[in-house]
């Protein structure tokens, strides 16, 4: 492992907001890799992934696939993160429009 301070799986669940096993899970994805893993497999992270780990938490709340995710990981310069967010929220946007639409049509 790395001379820096490294956090160990459980402790960066319980800094992120993500489960240890949603963790795992992104790691197999390829869409937050641990910064070191040890000879028994145990998982540490650098403090300075848990603003990748708050944007990935972010971006699935306003409902942006995970595939979308892991495609963006390379984007994460300010200008980036606003066009995502500017391109999310014209989707939602177009979604809460069909939605208006569809409770029109529903109306008896």
């Amino acid at each position: 492992m790395t001379g820096k301070k490294l956090i160990p799986i459980s402790e960066f669940a319980r800094l992120s907001g993500i489960s240890r096993p949603n963790l795992i899970f992104y790691d197999h994805c390829g869409i937050l890799k641990p910064e070191a893993v040890a000879g028994n497999r145990y998982r540490y992270y650098g403090a300075h992934q848990l603003e990748a780990a708050y944007l990935l938490m972010t971006l699935k709340d306003l409902g942006m696939p995970l595939r979308e995710i892991k495609a963006l990981a390379g984007e994460r310069t300010p200008e980036g993160i606003a066009t995502i967010f500017i391109d999310q929220k014209a989707k939602i946007e177009q979604a809460i429009a069909v939605l208006r639409q569809k409770r029109l049509m529903a109306q008896v």
